[in-house]
């Protein structure tokens, strides 16, 4: 059976980490908090590459909402336009929709129009 690992607060990670930054024996300071040295310059390394971040932002950005206007504007560009790519569409011909469609992706637009 694989064994079972304790979660390592964030304010422990922050306190490794920042250890780390100043120089100090982060070793010490993880055996103080009962993390296990590899854990522990896995935590400096990660935080290294992502510029000080010690946790990650989870999660994404939201799906926008494609209106029947949108989905509209886009078929008759489509209609007009049959050589364009999506990503064109988006670019030069919708630009009252833009900041919404730039975070759709192009499948999802050929989809809703009804071309898959």
């Amino acid at each position: 059976m694989a064994p079972v690992y304790a979660k390592i607060n964030t304010d422990d990670k922050r306190r490794i980490y920042e250890s780390y930054v100043r120089g100090e024996d982060y070793v010490d300071v993880a055996r103080l908090l009962n993390v296990k040295r590899t854990t522990a310059y896995n935590i400096d390394k990660r935080a290294e590459q992502n510029h000080g971040q010690i946790e990650r932002p989870r999660g994404g950005h939201r799906h926008a909402k494609v209106t029947d206007a949108m989905r509209a504007v886009v078929r008759a560009v489509v209609e007009e336009h049959p050589d364009f790519t999506i990503r064109n569409i988006i670019g030069n011909y919708v630009p009252a929709y833009h900041n919404h469609l730039q975070l759709v992706k192009p499948q999802s637009v050929v989809f809703w129009m009804g071309f898959s």
